[in-house]
């Protein structure tokens, strides 16, 4: 019986673990967007490659 309160305890350590990547993940995306980039790149008086730049994406 003790062992099923601690299987749902990390179950449920699990699940939000799980939820937060999520969140996570959605950030990353909103924060990587476009618009985002174009608003990062127009704060900081960056201009558009053109085809003699390399660009880099980690």
């Amino acid at each position: 019986m003790e062992q099923d309160y601690v299987y749902n305890d990390i179950n449920s350590h699990l699940n939000n673990l799980n939820q937060k990547t999520k969140e996570l993940k959605a950030h990353k995306a909103e924060l990587l967007s476009v618009k985002s980039l174009r608003e990062i790149a127009d704060r900081n008086n960056l201009k558009e490659p053109d085809h003699n730049h390399i660009i880099i994406i980690p």
